[in-house]
């Protein structure tokens, strides 16, 4: 809802078509998805989107509130460990979004999403999203 607010998600999707789509795995905690960037015909941007622990464990970086990218601290970590905490008290889930580029030359497509033909490091944490998941009486 917020998103459509600031800018047209309808209108960034057709500009930056997915290329290809890692469907959520139980095991690695996440799904990916690699879009194309035309302005920047050389590079591919993937996404990664999942449980915030695992994001970061592939994340060398973080977008700060201002906009700037700095290295991902441990105090950081700390940080975003203790703000889904705080989400998970009010009853909220938490998915963490990561970026990087792919270089096409180094990483060209077509993408292997069963091999991951691609690398899942280096990224930049883009932040967490919470979605109200309040308890349910009915679920032990």
């Amino acid at each position: 809802v917020f998103a459509g607010r600031v800018l047209d998600v309808h209108q960034v999707r057709q500009a930056h078509p997915t290329e290809a789509t890692v469907p959520f795995n139980s095991r690695v905690k996440y799904m990916a998805t690699i879009h194309a960037l035309p302005e920047l015909p050389s590079e591919k941007l993937l996404v990664l989107k999942g449980a915030p622990e695992y994001m970061l464990q592939h994340c060398s970086t973080i977008r700060m509130e201002d906009g700037r990218v700095v290295p991902l601290s441990p105090e950081l970590q700390a940080l975003m460990a203790q703000r889904v905490e705080e989400l998970g008290g009010m009853g909220e889930r938490c998915v963490g979004v990561c970026t990087r580029t792919l270089d096409v030359r180094k990483h060209p497509p077509p993408y292997n999403v069963t091999e991951l033909n691609f690398p899942t490091d280096e990224m930049c944490f883009q932040g967490l999203v919470a979605v109200l998941d309040p308890p349910r009486p009915t679920v032990p």
